[in-house]
């Protein structure tokens, strides 16, 4: 191609890659530009391979899509003007769909459901399990299988030694730290007429050390 000041240099390129030579042989597609002013070669930017993936700064992709790059901020966005900007996980098998964030080709976080219906936070791809919110609604911490709304489970410990903290409520500067329990019900029944904390504390206590009750 010719620039603006009429000289001759590459500006961009497409070709193809035979990936074998037995006459029936199979070729990827490569797009490539010039990365600066000054260059006189091209880089290939993206490819598309004869099994279907697409790389984007990879020669050699392993995904579907898969975008590369050397340098900080490897950003995919989808913007618009109006309203209405998503991403789609769309599974035929119910169960599997998330995001798996990795670290190192190690997976870090994952959020969605992997083998399960219900959603999960864990930290690694189907293991070590933080947080679960149930088809049914309920939400568990540290509990896979909640049967509340809200359910929190921590690791047995000796209370003597190392009392569990399960929840810390902070008041803010004027001091105000609260929790509500508020029944809304507007039936005059004693049985919707019902709201308050319970508290329990070892349902076997009769067999609990002394320094633990």
């Amino acid at each position: 191609t010719i620039n603006d000041l009429g000289t001759y240099l590459p500006q961009w390129g497409i070709k193809t890659l035979f990936q074998n030579g037995n006459g029936n042989g199979v070729s990827d597609l490569a797009f490539s530009t010039r990365t600066t002013g000054s260059a006189t070669s091209l880089t290939e930017r993206v490819r598309f391979k004869s099994d279907g993936t697409v790389g984007i700064g990879t020669t050699a992709p392993s995904y579907l899509i898969d975008v590369y790059k050397t340098t900080n901020d490897a950003v995919i966005r989808s913007r618009t003007t109006g309203a209405g900007a998503y991403v789609y996980l769309d599974s035929a098998t119910d169960g599997w769909y998330g995001i798996n964030m990795l670290s190192g080709s190690t997976s870090r976080w994952f959020v969605g459901s992997y083998g399960t219906t219900d959603f999960t936070i864990t930290r690694g791809i189907g293991v070590n399990e933080y947080v679960r919110v149930t088809s049914a609604g309920n939400v568990g911490v540290g509990s896979s299988n909640p049967s509340s709304k809200f359910e929190v489970l921590t690791s047995a410990v000796s209370l003597a030694s190392q009392p569990n903290i399960i929840a810390n409520f902070r008041g803010d500067t004027d001091g105000r730290s609260l929790i509500r329990v508020d029944n809304t019900s507007a039936s005059p029944s004693a049985a919707a007429l019902q709201a308050g904390i319970s508290f329990v504390a070892y349902s076997n206590i009769s067999s609990q050390p002394s320094s633990n009750k």
